[in-house]
């Protein structure tokens, strides 16, 4: 009898309602925010350390440092050979076996200095990573630069999460921001050398800025956001889209479309860059060995096959799709309890519906860093409306 009276007050002891009673003390709302962030801080800094002990040395980095570290003149076999002795120097064997020989398209270009120098202008149109890998390539290897730009971006990045979870009232929803960082391809971007991040840091910056009324802030970051990508002039042009359906100041807007539209046009001109459809064709439809001479005619079935491509490698490969359909039932689902985004943010979720669909119709590249840094905005502006928040010492 004893023996069944001191398993009942063990049970009880146990119970949820008695571990309840134990922490609430302890776990008010304040707390609960600042273990979060907490926990967000530990998350970003996780990363940024797997970023420089274990960077995936990705095939773009050899054309992004030959673009970076040539000048005037550069002999095309001398940069051939100086891109790849830096990437030796740093790279394991089996990562140079990789990007030497792990397909047919790395073997040639590997083997070809001037076709490998042929796909030079696809890259340099990214003028401000470009820049910014030369900057740093002064003081470092350039090899390093580019993992360093993308670590560093990713705390930038984070910490705009951060100060936007904190002034806007919902840092409990930390630990979603990090499941939908990481399934929208964060856990490997800060690893690889690409300028997603530097361009996820400075638009997500912009964005926030936008959506706080500050334009005169957040118009020059989202320029050089441009800058970093200049295929964000399809955001820039959904920015002026939106601004007109929905009443929003439209100037500041029209004119920042307008400087990027120009600079577009003499970035792509000044570095004989093969043009859209020939950049299209090689990226979605059939990759080239060598891009002299490749200047196919537009083909309206291969358009269609690019974007056929592009669709089904991201719906089978890809989590952006799937993730946007989760957030825009979520919108639904907010907007149905009476708790749909202001005008201000409901401007922007729309302007970023119409860059992915932009986006997409125009150059329909299918991986998740892509798409990153709009599905991560799109999710912080509806956390924010949402406030999530538990109070245990309530209760």
């Amino acid at each position: 009898m004893s023996v069944t009276n001191d398993n009942q007050q063990k049970d009880l002891f146990w119970s949820p309602k008695a571990v309840i009673a134990l922490v609430r003390p302890i776990l008010s709302k304040s707390i609960l925010d600042r273990l979060s962030l907490i926990l967000f801080v530990l998350f970003l800094m996780a990363i940024a350390v797997i970023g420089l002990k274990k960077p995936e040395y990705n095939w773009d980095m050899a054309p992004y440092i030959a673009a970076a570290i040539q000048t005037d003149g550069s002999n095309v076999e001398e940069l051939h050979q100086k891109t790849w002795d830096m990437i030796e120097a740093r790279a394991s064997q089996n990562q140079i076996y990789n990007l030497k020989a792990g397909n047919p398209y790395n073997l040639h270009l590997y083997a070809n200095p001037d076709a490998f120098y042929s796909m030079l202008p696809m890259y340099e149109v990214k003028v401000a990573y470009i820049s910014a890998v030369r900057f740093l390539g002064k003081i470092a290897n350039p090899v390093d630069a580019t993992i360093w730009i993308s670590v560093i971006s990713s705390l930038i990045f984070g910490g705009i999460c951060l100060v936007w979870m904190i002034r806007g009232e919902f840092a409990q929803a930390a630990p979603v921001v990090i499941s939908i960082m990481l399934l929208a391809g964060f856990f490997y971007m800060p690893r690889i050398a690409t300028p997603d991040l530097m361009f996820a840091a400075l638009c997500l910056g912009g964005i926030y800025l936008l959506l706080r009324g500050n334009d005169l802030a957040a118009l020059p970051l989202l320029f050089m956001a441009f800058l970093v990508r200049p295929d964000n002039i399809i955001f820039l042009f959904a920015l002026c889209l939106s601004a007109i359906l929905f009443s929003q100041r439209k100037l500041g807007l029209f004119a920042l479309f307008g400087a990027a539209l120009a600079s577009y046009f003499w970035i792509t001109s000044g570095n004989n860059h093969p043009g859209w459809w020939a950049h299209f064709y090689f990226s979605n439809v059939e990759i080239q060995n060598t891009m002299v001479g490749f200047n196919p005619d537009f083909s309206v079935l291969d358009y269609f096959k690019g974007l056929a491509r592009g669709a089904s490698i991201a719906l089978q490969n890809n989590n952006w799709p799937k993730l946007m359909l989760v957030l825009l039932f979520a919108w639904g689902m907010l907007a149905r309890a009476g708790m749909a985004p202001n005008r201000r943010a409901t401007a922007m979720l729309v302007a970023i519906i119409l860059c992915f669909g932009g986006k997409f119709i125009t150059f329909p590249l299918p991986d998740d860093r892509t798409y990153f840094v709009f599905v991560v905005a799109f999710a912080m502006i509806l956390l924010e409306t949402w406030k999530p928040r538990l109070d245990l010492s309530a209760t």
